[in-house]
Order: C-alpha cells, then structure tokens, then sequence
C-alpha cells in the first residue's frame, strides 16, 4: 500500500503506455525494473537470472496491458507478475531435470524440504489432478506461501521478505493451504482434532 505514495505517477505513465506511447514505456520500466529485480532476486538468489526473468516480466506485462485497469496500482501487480514468472520458470526447470534423470534431484535449500513433486508421486493420478486444481484455486497468497515452501524450497524468512509479509503471516496463509489439500483428498482429521488444530495459533 506504499507503493502509490512514493511513485504518484506509476498509473498516468501505464495508462500512456497502455494508449501507446512509447516513451511512458521507457519512463515506467525505469521506475519499475529495480523493484521488480528486487523480487526476483529475493526468490532467485541469481543476479543472471534475474537480469533474464526482468525481461520476461515486461514481455508479460506488454501482453497483458490490456488487462490493466484504469487507476489500479502499478507495482503490486507487476510485482505479483515478477513472481509467478520465477514460479513459471522453477516448474519448468525441475520438470526438465526429472525428466534427464530417473533419481536426479535439486539440491534442497532447507533440511526438512521434500519438493512437492516427490510428494505428489504417492498419489493417484486423480488424486494429483484434484490436488492441482486446489493448488490452482487456492487465494493467491496462500498458494504463494505453499509454493514458495514446497516448490523453491524457501525458509518462511524468505518469503516474507519477497512478498512485504511478516513471518506469522506466510505460516498461516501455509497451514490454511494445507488445510485445503488434506480436504482435498478427503483426509480431513476427526472433528475433536480439527477444532483443536483451527485454535492453535
């Protein structure tokens, strides 16, 4: 929310840029490409990368101008584009790397990290297209902190930084996107148990 102080004039340059002006396009990727560099490399930790993925976040927003509405913030949503472009590429990376080796894995940032898709593998594949379409459905926050934790193999830390939270914050939104994958494959505790678990903290 302190994005639009700070930069008051983000929505007249996309709105310009969205009429077609070139220039507002240049103006706007000046005032926005180091904030959108910073969440990449947050998620990343590769400036190279980085340098890349910038690229096809403007190349995504340029597609998606369009869809821009009038006075809407500029940098949440070109922020939140930034983000699921990394997601996009972290998806595409693993499936090419699992595909090269049968027992191949990504080196896991975090001691207790099991990737999702090993997860996943003790499935049915119904059970793994009901699981995904939840993923897909879930609030975007939610699904940011499930991703964040169990696809890129982020520390809660991380993603809260990444993404303006606090730490309290991405667990919760994490255990409430839990919460709809265990109701997903209808393993759901008994009800004493549930209670009990929607009053922790």
């Amino acid at each position: 929310m302190s994005d639009r102080p700070a930069d008051p004039n983000l929505e007249a340059l996309m709105e310009a840029y969205c009429a077609g002006d070139r220039a507002a396009f240049e103006a706007l990727f000046a005032a926005t490409s180091p904030r959108v560099s910073a969440v990449l490399f947050a998620m990343s930790r590769d400036r190279a990368l980085t340098e890349d993925l910038v690229q096809v976040v403007f190349l995504k927003i340029h597609h998606a101008r369009d869809t821009y509405l009038r006075g809407q913030p500029v940098l949440p949503w070109f922020k939140a584009i930034a983000r699921n472009v990394y997601i996009d590429w972290y998806r595409q990376r693993r499936r090419n790397r699992l595909r090269l080796t049968a027992e191949g894995e990504l080196p896991e940032p975090r001691a207790d990290f099991t990737p999702m898709a090993d997860a996943f593998d003790r499935f049915s594949d119904e059970e793994r297209e009901r699981l995904q379409q939840t993923i897909d459905g879930l609030p975007p926050l939610q699904r940011e902190a499930l991703l964040g934790l169990k696809v890129e193999g982020l520390t809660l830390k991380q993603i809260a930084a990444a993404t303006g939270s606090t730490v309290g914050a991405v667990k919760l939104r994490a255990h409430r996107a839990y919460e709809a994958l265990r109701a997903a494959l209808a393993m759901r505790p008994s009800p004493s148990a549930r209670s009990t678990e929607s009053e922790s903290p």
